[in-house]
């Protein structure tokens, strides 16, 4: 990622526990993970996310994660457990505590195969007027 100093980090001895240290409220805490330049390497499967960026803001550490897609049915439930075990492992390195956790996803989806695993009520109305009271 592009640090807050300019300084390209490739380092292993560098990170962002050194740029939080550096500079703690920097807006540069970001892992690029899929540039639409790479297009040609990726013939079958684009990685569905765009980046993760970390922002601290009272002595948390917030994460926001951008996906392009995203299938509710086996990728998110895992895109978020590994996502949130990041951030856990950020937080610990940098000494914050753990903030809220965002998730976007420009296409939520569930695929047509998958639509009759989840139980659906057969009276949606009366069971949202039953919640809802």
């Amino acid at each position: 990622f592009q640090a807050e100093d300019g300084i390209r980090d490739r380092s292993p001895s560098r990170g962002l526990g050194d740029v939080y240290k550096r500079q703690p409220n920097t807006r540069k805490a970001a892992i690029s993970i899929y540039d639409g330049k790479e297009i040609k390497d990726y013939r079958k499967d684009t990685p569905c996310t765009y980046a993760v960026q970390f922002t601290i803001v009272n002595e948390y550490l917030h994460m926001c994660v951008t996906m392009r897609s995203n299938d509710l049915w086996y990728g998110f439930c895992n895109d978020q457990y590994c996502f949130s075990q990041l951030q856990q492992l950020v937080a610990e390195r940098t000494d914050y505590k753990v903030g809220h956790y965002y998730h976007f996803a420009h296409n939520l989806h569930l695929y047509t195969k998958n639509t009759g695993k989840w139980p659906r009520p057969d009276n949606l109305a009366q069971r949202k007027a039953d919640y809802y009271g």
